[in-house]
């Protein structure tokens, strides 16, 4: 475990002796103002990623929800911190979908001899999705900005 026999506990080094002398509740505000502060930044531009890098996002976020739950113990966190991270996840989670299911369907119809109802279907279920993509990125946006309005409670 990193926490208990990482590099930083007995290596040598300026920076290594001054992570282990920090105490930890310093070091865990680093860390989720750190993994919030990076993760503000992408929502902040949210309308303009491409599907990479709101995949990228929906990745940093996860982080940020793990690092928040890991040091729970020592700053409890708000149930409404939670609620938004979880919207937020959830939002993102449902642009992914929409874009691996079209991937899915062009790799489907592309690979194979497709009957025509086969590819006809492909097509709608991907149309359906296509016309969901508007607001759901909407509704992603505003999760991210209710997100970012949101105190730092480890402070």
């Amino acid at each position: 475990m990193w926490l208990a026999g990482g590099d930083w506990t007995n290596r040598n080094g300026r920076l290594r002796r001054d992570l282990r002398e920090r105490k930890l509740k310093d070091v865990t505000r680093d860390i989720l103002a750190a993994r919030t502060a990076k993760a503000a930044k992408k929502l902040k531009k949210l309308e303009g990623l491409d599907p990479l890098q709101r995949h990228k996002l929906r990745i940093a976020l996860k982080k940020l929800r793990y690092a928040v739950g890991f040091f729970e113990s020592l700053f409890p966190r708000p149930k409404r911190f939670a609620a938004r991270l979880k919207d937020l996840q959830g939002a993102l989670g449902r642009l992914n979908d929409i874009q691996m299911h079209e991937k899915f369907a062009r790799n489907t119809v592309r690979g194979k001899r497709q009957l025509p109802r086969g590819a006809y279907a492909l097509g709608v279920v991907t149309g359906k999705e296509q016309a969901a993509v508007k607001p759901c990125l909407a509704a992603a946006v505003k999760a991210g900005k209710r997100f970012c309005d949101l105190p730092r409670y480890w402070q």
